[in-house]
């Protein structure tokens, strides 16, 4: 049997299969239930359906792993394995991008470990804290690039953010403080598009100035049950959050900018953002695309505090 045919069958197949079985509509109405769902989905095994998770995941993390490493490292120099102490650099956004990537990773693969039938606490146990482990790569990218190198403060910042997501489930049983992520493009990227990214491709992910990252509550989950009708209306559309954000940053370090003429500031906010629970959520795939949706911050309104 050929390699590709053995790849094949192992691994894409039962991906795929599984795929089409969470894109078919949850039916509660017994009588449609037969013609819907066959005995043979209806007995697989929870061993067997955790199987088909790791297997897709595994490809998924692959490819992304993949294609972060193409956006971000390919125009850095390879060197030997080392440390770099970026914790004064940019305003510290990086490290509010390490910690609501790893909350959000966690949060999936909790949630994806549920879907295939795994018990709360296993899932909790090692979906919680998949953000942080899964994030560790991104540090040995750094530690072997000349340009930057692994850093404690980009891991912590992991770590963190994967038990910020297992201390609410804990505590509420539920996400009550999300995490999300807003960008808009900058005029800085032009003048040092190598750093910042020469399209909005990789300015994304690499202009800090263009980022702001938001700590929202969904009113509706604290709302008490005698609430007026206006506020329950509002809790149906929107959240209100903080966001943190820095701008005037072409350098990593305060005096590096100051030198070339740009005093960097961070920025305070307190805002009304949208929901973004626009899709219909009657299979897990759709369920899925929400919480990719979910991780999108659209703040409508906003007050704005600037501190040197």
């Amino acid at each position: 049997m050929s390699l590709l045919r053995l790849f094949h069958q192992s691994i894409t197949l039962p991906f795929f299969k599984t795929l089409r079985t969470l894109t078919k509509p949850q039916q509660t109405d017994n009588k449609e239930v037969p013609v819907l769902i066959s005995k043979k989905i209806d007995a697989l095994a929870p061993k067997k359906k955790l199987y088909y998770l790791a297997t897709g995941f595994t490809l998924l993390y692959g490819l992304g792993i993949s294609l972060l490493s193409w956006a971000w490292y390919r125009h850095q120099k390879r060197g030997t394995f080392h440390f770099f102490n970026d914790n004064a650099e940019w305003q510290q956004m990086d490290k509010f991008g390490h910690f609501l990537t790893a909350f959000h990773i966690s949060k999936g693969a909790y949630h994806a470990l549920l879907a295939v039938e795994q018990p709360k606490a296993k899932a909790l146990q090692y979906g919680g804290w998949a953000g942080g482990v899964l994030m560790t790569p991104i540090e040995i990218f750094d530690g072997f690039s000349d340009g930057y190198g692994a850093s404690w403060g980009d891991e912590l910042a992991n770590f963190l953010g994967a038990a910020f997501f297992i201390w609410q489930e804990q505590q509420f049983g539920k996400v009550i403080l999300q995490t999300r992520f807003h960008f808009e493009a900058t005029d800085f990227a032009a003048l040092r598009p190598s750093l910042l990214g020469k399209d909005w491709t990789e300015q994304w992910l690499k202009d800090y100035n263009g980022q702001t990252y938001w700590l929202a509550v969904d009113i509706a989950d604290v709302l008490p049950s005698n609430a007026s009708p206006l506020w329950r209306w509002f809790s149906d559309y929107f959240l209100l959050g903080i966001g943190y954000s820095a701008k005037n940053m072409i350098y990593a370090r305060d005096e590096q900018n100051i030198a070339a003429g740009f005093t960097p500031y961070r920025e305070v906010h307190i805002g009304v953002l949208l929901k973004n629970n626009v899709l219909p959520t009657h299979t897990p795939l759709l369920r899925l695309l929400n919480g990719v949706l979910n991780m999108w911050a659209s703040p409508l309104l906003k007050i704005t505090a600037t501190m040197q």
